[in-house]
This record gives structure tokens, sequence and C-alpha cells, in this order.
């Protein structure tokens, strides 16, 4: 609620301000501030829609779980079925779905990459000893290593 000054003016109460304030920075693409004054609205005053503030600038930064916890939270404390919290939950939804897509992509093509690279084989980076091969090999620096292999009887 915002105070009245006695100069007529109105001043905006802590929470308002920092919802403003988050907002603004929100409307101009700096999403680590707006979250930073929207986590400081929603301690002033934890409802509904500071919490989808705080909510939908997490997912902004791509701390989804962070995200559900918050719009979690929101919806607890809203029991009119609110649409707007609705749609935050099936944004985040597809976030989380794209996120578990693109993880099981990239185990896939670690699989796959070991696979070519012979994963499976014996091989040893440890100290010589007469019994192996040493080639040397260009690691993913560009800086060489030795390759120590087992050999065969």
């Amino acid at each position: 609620m915002a105070q009245h000054r006695a100069d007529g003016g109105t001043k905006k109460s802590g929470y308002e301000e920092a919802t403003r304030l988050g907002i603004q920075a929100a409307e101009s693409g700096d999403a680590k501030n707006a979250e930073s004054y929207f986590t400081m609205a929603f301690t002033m005053q934890p409802n509904t829609n500071s919490a989808m503030n705080l909510g939908v600038s997490l997912m902004r930064l791509n701390r989804l779980d962070e995200s559900l916890e918050i719009f979690n939270k929101a919806k607890d404390m809203d029991s009119s079925n609110n649409p707007e919290l609705r749609e935050n939950f099936v944004a985040l939804q597809q976030h989380l779905d794209y996120r578990e897509e693109q993880r099981s992509k990239m185990k896939k093509e670690q699989v796959v990459a070991g696979k070519r690279n012979g994963a499976g084989k014996m091989m040893d980076y440890e100290d010589e000893d007469e019994d192996e091969d040493e080639d040397e090999d260009e690691d993913r620096s560009g800086g060489k290593r030795k390759l120590k292999r087992k050999k065969e009887f």
C-alpha cells in the first residue's frame, strides 16, 4: 500500500518499489537484476504475484528447479486457480522437457563418441612397465600425453 507524504505525494512501499524495479529490469533484458528485485519483493510480501514474478525471472535465468519450487509456493498461496499461474507452469514444463531432451541427447552423443574412440579397450595412463608400448596422443587442449597400451600375448 502506498504511503502518503506530507507534501501530497506518495511514497511507495519497499515491496512496490522492488516490484517496479524488477519489472523495469526484466523489460530491459536484465534478468539477473530482475531476479534480485523480485526476490526482495517476495521476501517482503510473499503472495501469488510476487512468486510468479520471481518464478518467471528464475526461469529466464535457466534456474528451472528453483523456478518450479517458487511456482509451487505460488500455487499453495492461490485458491483461485489463477490462469496466469497455470500458463507459467506450462511454460516451465516446456523448459524442463527441453532440458531433459538435451541431456538425453548429450548422453547418447557421449556413448557414440566413446564407441568411435574405442572405448572398452584396455588403456592405462600410469607409469611405464616393460609389457607396454608407448605412443603419443593429443589431448583435447592440444597438449601431448603418453598413452600406454598393454601388449597382447
